[in-house]
Protein backbone atom coordinates (compact mmCIF):
# COMPACT_ATOMS: atom_id res chain seq x y z
CA UNK A 1 0.00 0.00 0.00
CA UNK A 2 1.59 3.37 -1.47
CA UNK A 3 0.45 6.75 0.71
CA UNK A 4 1.17 9.97 -0.46
CA UNK A 5 2.80 11.99 2.06
CA UNK A 6 1.41 15.92 1.50
CA UNK A 7 2.48 18.56 3.68
CA UNK A 8 -0.03 19.15 6.77
CA UNK A 9 -0.50 23.06 6.95
CA UNK A 10 -2.05 25.74 4.85
CA UNK A 11 -0.89 28.57 3.26
CA UNK A 12 -1.80 31.60 5.20
CA UNK A 13 -5.38 33.78 3.42
CA UNK A 14 -3.79 36.98 3.75
CA UNK A 15 -6.67 38.92 2.80
CA UNK A 16 -9.11 37.05 5.36
CA UNK A 17 -6.67 38.00 8.11
CA UNK A 18 -6.61 41.79 6.70
CA UNK A 19 -10.87 41.96 6.40
CA UNK A 20 -10.90 40.26 10.15
CA UNK A 21 -8.51 42.99 11.40
CA UNK A 22 -10.85 45.56 10.35
CA UNK A 23 -13.52 44.42 11.20
CA UNK A 24 -12.46 44.08 14.74
CA UNK A 25 -11.11 47.66 14.38
CA UNK A 26 -14.60 48.59 13.40
CA UNK A 27 -16.25 47.11 16.02
CA UNK A 28 -14.09 47.86 19.12
CA UNK A 29 -12.76 51.40 17.91
CA UNK A 30 -16.22 53.56 19.00
CA UNK A 31 -16.07 51.54 22.40
CA UNK A 32 -11.93 52.34 22.99
CA UNK A 33 -12.37 56.07 21.83
CA UNK A 34 -13.13 57.19 24.91
CA UNK A 35 -10.80 54.96 27.17
CA UNK A 36 -7.86 56.15 24.42
CA UNK A 37 -8.72 60.15 24.98
CA UNK A 38 -8.95 59.43 28.55
CA UNK A 39 -5.33 57.89 29.19
CA UNK A 40 -3.56 61.40 28.40
CA UNK A 41 -0.65 60.64 26.35
CA UNK A 42 -0.12 61.56 23.02
CA UNK A 43 -0.48 58.38 20.72
CA UNK A 44 -3.44 57.14 22.27
CA UNK A 45 -5.35 60.58 22.37
CA UNK A 46 -4.12 60.76 18.45
CA UNK A 47 -5.69 57.46 17.64
CA UNK A 48 -8.70 58.57 19.44
CA UNK A 49 -8.80 61.58 17.49
CA UNK A 50 -8.86 59.82 13.97
CA UNK A 51 -11.86 57.40 15.28
CA UNK A 52 -13.72 60.09 16.39
CA UNK A 53 -13.00 61.88 12.87
CA UNK A 54 -14.05 58.42 11.00
CA UNK A 55 -17.01 58.27 13.15
CA UNK A 56 -17.90 61.95 12.50
CA UNK A 57 -18.16 60.93 8.97
CA UNK A 58 -20.60 57.65 9.51
CA UNK A 59 -22.72 58.45 12.40
CA UNK A 60 -25.70 61.34 11.68
CA UNK A 61 -25.92 62.36 15.12
CA UNK A 62 -22.58 61.12 17.25
CA UNK A 63 -22.89 63.91 19.89
CA UNK A 64 -25.69 61.54 21.71
CA UNK A 65 -22.95 59.26 21.96
CA UNK A 66 -23.03 57.55 25.50
CA UNK A 67 -20.41 58.88 28.39
CA UNK A 68 -18.01 56.24 29.15
CA UNK A 69 -14.60 57.50 30.14
CA UNK A 70 -15.21 60.50 32.18
CA UNK A 71 -16.53 63.54 30.06
CA UNK A 72 -15.60 61.67 26.76
CA UNK A 73 -18.41 59.45 25.14
CA UNK A 74 -18.57 57.20 22.52
CA UNK A 75 -17.76 57.84 18.91
CA UNK A 76 -20.67 56.89 17.70
CA UNK A 77 -24.47 57.15 19.16
CA UNK A 78 -26.03 54.12 20.13
CA UNK A 79 -28.52 53.92 17.31
CA UNK A 80 -25.05 53.28 14.90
Amino acid sequence: MTTLSRPLHRALNWRGIVADAVLVATLTGPLAAPFLQAWGLLVPRTVAGIIYTMGSFVCPQPAIGVPLAGSAIMAVCMRC
